[in-house]
């Protein structure tokens, strides 16, 4: 699924009943950069330019950049034209002007790679991080972890504590960003320990907020060695999980 130049086909098929999934490196030439720097909206130019950092500048090009193309390609239009709108909540999407609906996604980075998910059913939220172990691992897990969640990773072995910590890491910010909540609530909101539902890969969740529970599908997924991803989906329907360059 990982590729350092995404090839993506125009009018891409993407049932009601379906997810995609889609990875990228950000690592790009100056000469992909500009390519993409050319896609962005004015105000994305203006967000990038305000990154100090050259690197940090960069990715964030490269990863609205290859967004935009991918999302043109399901709405069948060009993407320096692609408008994505906000919610309440400040979760973004695209309506598709055809069909009449939205078009729902979500997207992550971490150390030059970066996912991303696509929807026409559900809310959706992915996550992915690179798996490194440092010394504050207890004390963050202690901070922003369930009880549930810190039993844990303390009863994982030695050698998968610092895997099992970002499973979960990046369960929860992967349910955070498909509730729409990621910036409103902070991460002991919601249990995603696999000792609450008794299953490794998928399982339901509540998050408790303000407005009623709502429960969420979730998958961890295998992107590249070294990083751990999940995807969140809201509710309980049926949905099929494509890898277009798996």
């Amino acid at each position: 699924m990982l590729k350092n130049r995404l090839v993506i086909s125009k009018n891409s098929r993407l049932q009601t009943d379906s997810i995609d999934i889609w990875a990228a490196d950000v690592d790009c030439s100056e000469v992909e950069i500009q390519h993409y720097a050319g896609l962005l909206s004015d105000e994305e130019s203006a967000r990038s330019a305000k990154f100090r950092a050259t690197r940090h500048r960069k990715c964030y090009i490269v990863r609205h950049g290859i967004l935009r193309e991918l999302l043109s390609a399901y709405l069948s239009c060009r993407p320096s034209e692609l408008k994505i709108f906000t919610d309440s909540k400040g979760k973004p999407y695209v309506v598709d002007s055809v069909l009449e609906t939205p078009l729902q996604f979500s997207m992550s980075h971490s150390a030059g790679l970066a996912v991303f998910a696509v929807s026409r059913s559900a809310a959706i939220g992915v996550d992915i991080e690179r798996i490194f172990g440092f010394p504050e691992l207890r004390e963050i897990a202690s901070q922003h972890f369930t009880p549930a969640e810190i039993k844990e990773v303390d009863c994982a072995p030695e050698k998968n504590r610092v895997e099992t910590f970002f499973k979960l890491w990046t369960r929860k910010e992967a349910v955070l960003k498909a509730s729409g909540d990621g910036l409103l609530q902070g991460l002991r909101c919601v249990d995603v320990s696999t000792h609450t539902a008794g299953v490794e890969t998928c399982s339901l969740r509540k998050i408790k907020g303000n407005e009623p529970n709502r429960e969420f599908q979730l998958m961890d997924l295998t992107v590249a060695p070294g990083f751990a991803a999940a995807l969140a989906v809201s509710g309980r329907q049926e949905f099929a999980l494509r890898l277009p360059y798996s």
